[in-house]
């Protein structure tokens, strides 16, 4: 078998990893597959994928698998759009749930090129998600409850609390077990190898920062509504480093303005949404402006941007109160930026982002007073 070095570094993860080359033929078969399979490296090199999952000459499959190999487009796919690539794990006996992605992979002297088949088995990660998005959304529902009340912020009850700390436990235990093998794979001398283990940790990021998130919904009701002054050099440092692989740039202010503790979560989530619509690649920037008696605070990207249409279906003007915006649902991130920011006596806008170049970028805004 002809198995190119640079795969070596696949052998072992704790995901399902086949390549094939511009002929659908197997050139790599890691580990996991032949633990879901019962079939070794030996036995598939140099066979025809489809003369294995006879299922995968389905022209759905076929044309994601082309675009990788032929137009270099990543693919991505689950068992919920009707394709596994492997519909059975022989070592249980069981259906598997799966996630795929097909990257594009090419050897550095342009010889050989591949498509790499990436499968996940999520089918404990799905029901763990499934019972997350159920106590997310009681937990928004009690938290509107609250603050029409203009009680307490957010009441959570035992079993919320359990279900909270279990949750995080269990999610910071898988993403530490990621981010131990893409430090694994930084090491690689391949800058490709290294771009998709920052990819991964990217992820892995994003993955505590929703922990995160769902903690700082709790911390609402234990914090004061009261407006303190806290240093903005701290607040904007400690988002930043919830993403310590994002490229971030903020000029140091030494400025006070009147917040509260939970002011670094304003904009940790407001980095982490750059990130859902832009990538991986997104660069990031923190602009603040001195208007006398406050600061303007933007945070600016590089990413899609927004259309008009898109700006309308997240912000609007509420005519019962005013011309103050709201913010409409638009995620778990942006609903606590706006939260957040109604304690503080602002709210949220959306403009022009100061980034130029192929993507226009989006811009969301707010002021403090000074502290």
């Amino acid at each position: 078998m002809n198995i190119p070095e640079d795969f070596g570094v696949l052998i072992n993860l704790p995901v399902g990893v086949c390549a094939v080359d511009t002929n659908l033929n197997i050139r790599f078969w890691n580990h996991r597959l032949e633990l879901w399979t019962g079939l070794t490296m030996e036995e598939v090199f140099g066979r025809p994928l489809t003369e294995l999952f006879p299922h995968l000459e389905d022209d759905f499959f076929l044309d994601r698998l082309n675009d990788s190999i032929y137009r270099h487009i990543p693919q991505y796919f689950s068992s919920s759009l009707g394709l596994s690539i492997i519909p059975e794990d022989k070592a249980s006996g069981r259906s598997m749930e799966q996630r795929t992605s097909i990257v594009p992979y090419q050897r550095d002297d342009g010889s050989d090129e591949y498509a790499l088949l990436i499968i996940e088995d999520i089918s404990d990660l799905k029901k763990e998600v499934e019972a997350y998005r159920k106590m997310k959304d009681r937990a928004i529902i009690a938290l509107n409850e609250q603050i029409k009340a203009e009680k307490e912020v957010f009441e959570a009850n035992g079993e919320a609390d359990l279900y909270l700390e279990v949750m995080s436990h269990d999610l910071n235990n898988y993403n530490n077990i990621v981010l131990g093998y893409a430090s694994l794979l930084e090491h690689t001398d391949d800058p490709k190898i290294q771009k998709y283990s920052k990819g991964i940790v990217l992820a892995a990021e994003r993955s505590f920062q929703i922990i995160q998130s769902v903690s700082a919904v709790r911390k609402l009701k234990a914090s004061s509504s009261s407006n303190v002054p806290v240093l903005l050099d701290n607040a904007v440092n400690e988002g930043m480093k919830r993403y310590s692989h994002v490229d971030i740039s903020y000029k140091i202010t030494g400025a006070k303005v009147k917040a509260g503790s939970l002011l670094p979560e304003v904009f940790a989530n407001l980095f982490g949404n750059s990130l859902r619509n832009g990538g991986m690649d997104t660069k990031i920037a923190v602009i603040v402006e001195d208007l006398g008696d406050r600061f303007l605070i933007h945070i600016d990207d590089n990413g899609p941007g927004l259309s008009v249409e898109e700006k309308n279906s997240i912000l609007h003007r509420d005519e019962k109160e005013g011309n103050e915006y709201q913010l409409r649902s638009t995620g778990l991130q942006l609903y606590i930026v706006n939260k957040l920011l109604e304690r503080y006596g602002t709210y949220l806008t959306i403009g022009e982002s100061s980034f130029k170049g192929i993507n226009e970028g989006s811009r969301f805004s707010f002021s403090l007073k000074k502290g």
